[in-house]
């Protein structure tokens, strides 16, 4: 018999029980009315191999959880006791699963900002050997719906977690950085087996995919030349071992996962596909920080004679999962501001995680990352995946939601872009030369938009304002990296057909307000109007967008403050005071300026810049 006391060191009771035999009588179940007989056989047998007391104490607990995650039991409960000097029996007190069907209602908010809302059905332990059945819809509030059925049957034994699986489902989504929409009928058989004791893992796939891909409206050609339907026949195999505490924000240890693909058997599809994946984490032991660095490498290459891969087979990159800063999947060339993808990628990140209170819950957060993505096979592939790395650095906050959901609020900024790149974070660059307009601009797009001024020495180039301020915006893109806005304005006075028209900067110069006004002494008809036109751009080599806002009125004697041009000389009509009487609320509302604006702050509200 053991006596305890407080001085007892744990130790001791270690050495007492590994040195006590034991002789296991029996394995005993309290509680089964579903589970066969040769499904708990397979399960507990091994623990008649337990030599001593120590042993059969961490048996029946491994086997009690394990019973637990093949799904024969909600609850099991191991018991250990004596039916002589060295007999002993194992007593499992279990509680199945009495519902027939598990019902769960759920509402997720996806990393672009959607929000889905889903049911599941399922049902475990069906036949009484671990079967397990899952039925699932879900609708996205904006658009999109998701239907699957999976059935896994586990191969049960001994710390075995190997099984074997078929899904059949149906996703439809919108890819905003294809422009297009795309539906997926899928059938995939799985299997699942471990080596080394679990620590190592391996999945083959067997995937038949159909699918359609459909281009909006306004999808330019080359993302349509893409539309219709293909199917994919692949196997998909991944290997991984994982070592981490826990998989949302480690504290220590490291996950390796290599996926790689076929695809070509039969199908429209033929392409070899690889992905590797490594992420490591160490805490400092003083001041417990967490470091961690995760790197991918993602490699296609197309099969036969076939070299052109469809859009939804390519590689891309950007966006919170990989590169944050930019915005999802827009790294690389772009038409009008959709996405072609790669061939290959390179991407690492660098996290510093400072625990804030509770502890293993929020943590300050400090990352630095980098990626790049190649476009086509060449012989410097490697190169340009290590010397064109787009890079960002930022600082927020981590939250770990129970080990199953992670939230970041992080203040990101873009350190290195290359044309064509989208960054979701980047200043708006307002090339101007007049502070006032750029006042203006700031009020009217508000806090939402960041507005850096650039000053550039532009060509003055000729022609309609549409076509002037568009060639503004394509040499100020080739000079500055970056989303980029140019405008210009006009005063165009009806009688004298439009003119000064864009030439009312060097007519004011010369002229002042009173000299614009003499310009129509001879003539009845004072009417005019004012016209502001900005061009917008994503980058170099990028579609070009103009927004146009147009004020009537008539040209009147200067009043007012002499700050803006020409605004002492202009009253719009249905006012008794020009734009320079009117305080800037006033003026806002009616302005060409502002009319412009608002076209442009939809845009860009629209394409979430």
């Amino acid at each position: 018999m053991l006596s305890i006391n407080q001085s007892t060191p744990l130790n001791y009771f270690y050495d007492k029980i590994s040195n006590i035999p034991v002789v296991l009588k029996s394995v005993e179940f309290y509680g089964v009315t579903m589970t066969k007989r040769d499904a708990l056989i397979k399960e507990v047998s091994e623990l008649f191999k337990a030599k001593n007391l120590d042993q059969l104490i961490i048996m029946a607990n491994t086997a009690s959880i394990h019973m637990q995650k093949m799904g024969l039991f909600e609850v099991c409960s191991p018991k250990i006791d004596t039916t002589g000097d060295s007999d002993y029996s194992v007593k499992f007190t279990v509680q199945e699963n009495k519902r027939p069907v598990k019902l769960s209602i759920k509402m997720e908010v996806k990393t672009s900002g959607d929000t889905d809302a889903g049911v599941t059905a399922r049902r475990t332990n069906i036949f009484g050997r671990g079967e397990c059945a899952e039925l699932n819809y879900s609708k996205g509030i904006k658009e999109g719906y998701n239907f699957g059925f999976t059935a896994v049957k586990p191969f049960l034994g001994w710390e075995n977690y190997n099984n074997i699986s078929a899904h059949l489902f149906k996703n439809t989504d919108y890819f905003r950085w294809n422009k297009s929409d795309s539906v997926e009928n899928a059938a995939v058989l799985q299997l699942n087996t471990g080596f080394l004791s679990n620590r190592i893992m391996s999945s083959l796939r067997l995937n038949m995919i159909w699918r359609l891909f459909l281009p909006k409206n306004e999808t330019p050609f080359p993302i349509r030349e893409h539309s219709g339907h293909t199917t994919k026949f692949s196997v998909e195999h991944l290997l991984s071992s994982d070592t981490r505490d826990r998989s949302i924000i480690p504290t220590i240890g490291s996950l390796c996962k290599l996926t790689n693909e076929l695809a070509g058997l039969i199908g429209d599809t033929s392409f070899i596909k690889s992905i590797f994946d490594y992420q490591t984490s160490i805490t400092d032991p003083f001041y417990g920080l967490i470091f961690s660095t995760s790197t991918r490498f993602a490699f296609i290459k197309s099969l036969g004679q076939r070299e052109c891969l469809h859009l939804l087979d390519r590689i891309y990159l950007g966006g919170p999962y990989d590169l944050r800063g930019f915005e999802q999947n827009s790294i690389g060339i772009q038409t009008e501001n959709c996405s072609l993808g790669g061939v290959a990628s390179f991407s690492n990140v660098f996290h510093i995680y400072a625990p804030l209170i509770p502890s293993d819950t929020i943590f300050a957060h400090l990352f630095l990352a980098s990626g790049s993505l190649s476009l086509k096979h060449s012989n410097t592939l490697l190169t340009d995946l290590i010397m064109k790395q787009r890079v960002s650095a930022g600082i927020g906050f981590a939250i770990n939601f129970f080990d199953t959901a992670r939230l970041e609020l992080n203040y990101v900024l873009p350190l290195r872009c290359f044309p064509g790149d989208n960054c979701s974070s980047g200043n708006l660059k307002f090339v101007t030369g007049n502070q006032n307009k750029l006042r203006e601009l700031k009020a009217l797009l508000g806090s939402n938009f960041n507005v850096e001024h650039v000053g550039l020495d532009l060509p003055e180039f000729q022609g309609e304002p549409d076509e002037i301020v568009a060639k503004k915006c394509e040499q100020a893109s080739k000079q500055i990296e970056g989303h980029v806005l140019v405008e210009d304005t006009c005063l165009c006075f009806n009688a004298l057909g439009g003119l000064p028209g864009p030439y009312i900067k060097w007519f004011l110069e010369k002229l002042k307000p009173e000299g614009l006004v003499k310009l129509l002494a001879g003539f009845e008809d004072k009417s005019g109007y004012a016209l502001c036109t900005f061009a917008y751009c994503r980058g170099v080599n990028q579609q070009i967008y103009t927004f146009q806002g147009r004020t009537e009125g008539i040209i009147v004697e200067p009043r007012g403050s002499r700050q803006f041009g020409w605004d002492p000389c202009f009253m719009p009509n249905g006012f008794d005071k020009t734009f320079a009487e009117m305080t800037s609320e006033e003026k806002n509302k009616i302005s060409h300026r502002g009319k412009a604006l608002e076209k442009l702050k939809e845009f860009l509200e629209n394409e979430k810049v």
